[in-house]
């Protein structure tokens, strides 16, 4: 099945939400509290999607799989502070289980590699939920190199992330 890969739109954000809260239960469920996953709320993140569009953000991108969005990636500014030579970050790349496996990942990203390379935000990170063994592998396929680790604050739980790198965009990008 062929996925479309284009920039989210303010009528995106409601399928944004519900994704976002599906995949997180889908990906975190045993690696972060259950408590956590279940508060959660689709329409919170509906409604945080939808300002953030709204405001003309960029740098979110929906995937679509027969006309439903299936992932997305988003992509911006370095949030970190000890990483400034790496001005731009991947955010997150959340994609249904159903829909895993089949390219969607991958041109998400290239997607978001295009968005940092044209906002001059490159080299770039993403930060990884150290558990999360697949997101690992993934960003390691596509060229990423771990270059440390953070400790995160998860609604009041301390995780581990470690930090993937690019330091240069231009392959991932498919330039």
């Amino acid at each position: 099945m062929t996925c479309l890969v284009r920039p989210a739109k303010v009528s995106d954000a409601d399928a944004v939400g519900v994704l976002h809260v599906q995949t997180w239960r889908e990906t975190y469920a045993g690696l972060m509290p259950a408590e956590l996953l279940d508060s959660l709320s689709p329409v919170r993140r509906a409604e945080m999607w939808r300002g953030m569009l709204a405001r003309g953000a960029r740098g979110l991108f929906v995937g679509e799989e027969s006309q439903a969005v299936v992932g997305f990636g988003i992509c911006g500014p370095q949030r970190t502070k000890s990483l400034p030579n790496y001005p731009g970050e991947i955010y997150a790349i959340n994609i249904l289980r159903r829909a895993q496996g089949r390219t969607l990942g991958s041109r998400l990203m290239r997607a978001m590699a295009r968005d940092l390379i044209s906002r001059r935000l490159a080299p770039a990170t993403p930060l990884v939920l150290g558990q999360n063994i697949r997101a690992r592998q993934f960003y390691q396929r596509h060229g990423g190199r771990m270059i440390g680790e953070v400790p995160t604050n998860f609604g009041g739980i301390w995780l581990t992330e470690q930090v993937f790198a690019w330091d240069d965009l231009s392959a991932l990008a498919g330039r």
